[in-house]
């Protein structure tokens, strides 16, 4: 066996992480004698296979591109340091100067890593590499680098970006909290048996090789001549994903003809935000005149749902993690959010002795008192979770009684379709967009991609009126910790300038992993589909 298979049997079973990089660029024998399940030959083989993405195509060593994508390409080389354990890390400190300099600026990255300390970082990494920063293509490094960071992480790494605190993964183990993993197995014999279908599930080899494309092409494109369009290609980007979403969910149709739009979210779980969203839109154009009417949330089959659906219906964090990369604190509203407006009812999916709960009772009796029995009623809106499947399978309340209330209250009883599980036919959830229902829906439970990606199916009247909406109350400040522009459609115009510019690169990438199972699904006949 030569050298070179020698060393991609290693990547395979040591490294799989690093298996697409080194497929497309190690092309060559080296004299290095690669013991490559040691954390040092990782990171030194890594830096090999990034010069070679990222250096060897830029002629021009003078050039301000090339000096930029030297930068970037010690700044992937901390960030893949960092994703050690910490006893490795410290090993490879005492390798040597230069590695010891290494984990002290990977420290300084770990405590400094916001958006207003980025620019202070590329000048740290640019002394790291003997670069002056005082000559008069330093700003010209800089417009370079700036476009380059969003993408300027291992593949493992990016998946996991613009989440929360569940899809973190452990330094010692590499799996999150579910035991889930976004570093693909490469080699059958070591798969392991995850948890998955409800909640989350590992990454496949293929899925993580196209990611690894994604995130090679973004990242050349801004480190190009013409990097100033990166974000007009990343929103081109998201819109796929959009259309792409329609097409499995076979409503391309309905999408096309301007029935709804689909709102892109980093999970199941956010996408109850922009619900609530809806909700306090409505009631806003309902009770515009007086201020005095309220918003009630109720939240059906609570305990096989979402574990942080009621925080964020109510729109509070649920975890302490945000999607932007802030910490913040589970329980507390969002900054800005009309707490005083809103008010939560829980109605169990199971009794105590777990017998199913029957739970049109209680929504029938929570939906009447909320609309007729207060001073404000009149003016008072109601938003409904529809559970359709639950953890176990449960759906409720039952669609004869959604359909009796929303005959009687069609104005202030707005329905949401947790459809998280996503296994409703495509039938139904075209009848849910034509009958006004919000749909939630995700590519990271039955679909398995990489754990979160979720959506909100928007009917075209929801979103004329939060387009419409007085915006510091139904978008409130905070819902910037979560969303950002290019998750909201570009004809959006309003709700879209609430949100923050910064480009949410894992979101992206996790619902690629998930469009990679929609599409081959959707290609089965229905037919079969209900054979199975």
């Amino acid at each position: 066996m030569t050298q070179g298979r020698m060393l991609r049997r290693s990547v395979e079973l040591y490294r799989p992480e690093l298996l697409p990089l080194f497929l497309s660029f190690h092309k060559s024998e080296t004299q290095h004698k690669w013991e490559i399940q040691n954390m040092a030959d990782a990171v030194k083989l890594s830096t090999f296979l990034h010069s070679k993405m990222l250096l060897s195509p830029e002629l021009n060593r003078n050039s301000p591109c090339y000096i930029a994508r030297r930068i970037v390409q010690q700044y992937i080389k901390l960030k893949y340091i960092a994703t050690f354990p910490a006893h490795e890390i410290d090993e490879y400190a005492a390798i040597g100067d230069q590695e010891y300099d290494e984990v002290c600026m990977v420290h300084h990255l770990l405590h400094n890593a916001n958006s207003t300390t980025d620019m202070e970082n590329v000048y740290r990494l640019a002394s790291m590499l003997g670069i002056s920063h005082h000559g008069d293509s330093w700003n010209d490094i800089m417009n370079f680098v700036r476009c380059a960071l969003p993408f300027a992480e291992q593949t493992e790494s990016l998946l996991i970006r613009g989440s929360d605190d569940r899809s973190v993964l452990d330094t010692t183990t590499k799996t999150n909290k579910y035991n889930t993993s976004t570093i693909p197995c490469a080699v059958q014999q070591q798969a392991w048996i995850s948890r998955a279908s409800c909640t989350s599930s590992s990454v496949s080899l293929e899925a993580y090789t196209l990611c690894e494309h994604i995130r090679q092409e973004l990242l050349l494109a801004s480190l190009s001549i013409n990097n100033q369009n990166i974000r007009e290609v990343f929103d081109i980007k998201m819109q796929s994903i959009r259309l792409r979403v329609a097409d499995c969910l076979g409503l391309r149709g309905l999408y096309d003809d301007g029935a709804f739009e689909c709102i892109i979210s980093p999970s199941g779980t956010d996408a109850e935000l922009i619900a609530t969203s809806v909700a306090l839109a409505r009631l806003q154009s309902i009770a515009s005149a007086s201020n005095n009417g309220t918003l009630t949330l109720i939240d059906t089959a609570q305990g096989e749902t979402g574990s942080g659906s009621v925080a964020a219906s109510n729109g509070k964090h649920f975890s302490k993690l945000s999607p932007s990369g802030d910490i913040v604190e589970p329980g507390k509203h969002l900054r800005g959010f009309p707490s005083t407006k809103a008010n939560c009812i829980q109605i169990p999916a199971r009794q105590d002795d777990g017998a199913i709960q029957n739970a049109d009772e209680i929504v029938r009796q929570s939906v009447v008192d909320a609309l007729t029995t207060s001073p404000t009623a009149e003016q008072n809106v109601v938003l409904l979770h529809v559970v359709m499947g639950s953890k176990t399978g449960l759906s409720c309340p039952s669609l004869q009684l959604v359909d009796e209330l929303t005959s009687t209250y069609p104005e202030r009883l707005i329905v949401v379709v947790d459809a998280c599980q996503m296994r409703l036919d495509n039938l139904s959830l075209a009848e849910y967009i034509s009958r006004g229902f919000l749909i939630l829906v995700t590519g990271s439970k039955f679909f398995a991609g990489v754990p979160f990606c979720g959506g909100v199916l928007a009917p075209t009247r929801h979103v004329d009126e939060l387009e419409s909406s007085n915006a510091t109350i139904c978008l409130p400040v905070g819902y910037g910790d979560y969303f950002s522009k290019y998750e909201i459609p570009s004809n959006m115009v309003n709700t879209r300038s609430r949100f923050p510019s910064r480009m949410n690169v894992g979101l992206l990438l996790r619902w690629e992993t998930a469009l990679v199972n929609m599409e081959l699904y959707s290609s089965i006949p229905s037919t079969m589909i209900g054979e199975i």
